[in-house]
């Protein structure tokens, strides 16, 4: 990586300032990698979105004014590249075998394993109908474990707009399934 431009510090300061934020990007790799999985809904694509921000943010660093914001910066990226993505393809493959392989495991039979995978590709389907900072909160909190004011900074949005996306993404979520689950309770085999 070319030498960044002095800041006002001396030369050996700022090397291992870009030593420390090349660290901070590996130890972070694993963790954004696992959360665009999850928010992209197939596990090749998330992989590949997650490595280009990584290689976005190494190409960038010397544009990272504050290096304690670092984790929320690549975050940004690896969510902007996502919704690029989801953009220019309007596609998505949404199958996740591990997800609905995990689940399905616990239960008996391949009716149990049948329905399992139905709801899992149902519930990616919905996640990815939603708008983009709803899904995008929802994820975030709900996968990621992040709190609200967390996901504010991250996202450079008030506390307040991170509650009202995350209460209206909650309650799309809970209207879809339901319709959803009715709509097919009536067409279940009962001894399934």
């Amino acid at each position: 990586m070319r030498e960044m431009a002095s800041t006002g510090t001396q030369d050996g300061q700022r090397g291992t300032d870009t030593a420390s934020l090349h660290e901070g990007l590996v130890a972070l790799a694993r963790e954004l990698i696992g959360f665009m999985q999850h928010h992209a809904g197939d596990p090749d694509l998330g992989a590949d979105i997650a490595q280009d921000a990584l290689a976005q943010a190494v190409q960038s660093l010397e544009r990272l004014r504050d290096p304690t914001a670092l984790r929320g910066w690549v975050y940004r990226i690896a969510i902007n590249r996502f919704n690029d993505h989801i953009r220019r393809s309007m596609v998505l493959r949404t199958e996740d075998p591990s997800l609905a392989e995990g689940l399905a495991a616990s239960g008996s039979g391949p009716v149990r394993q049948a329905l399992v995978h139905e709801l899992d590709d149902v519930l990616r389907q919905e996640l990815l109908c939603l708008p983009e900072r709803q899904r995008t909160v929802l994820m975030l909190h709900g996968v990621r474990g992040m709190t609200q004011p967390e996901i504010a900074r991250l996202l450079s949005i008030s506390a307040d707009a991170v509650k009202m996306s995350l209460f209206h993404a909650r309650q799309k979520m809970r209207v879809r399934l339901e319709a959803y689950m009715a709509g097919n309770s009536t067409n279940r085999d009962p001894r399934g």
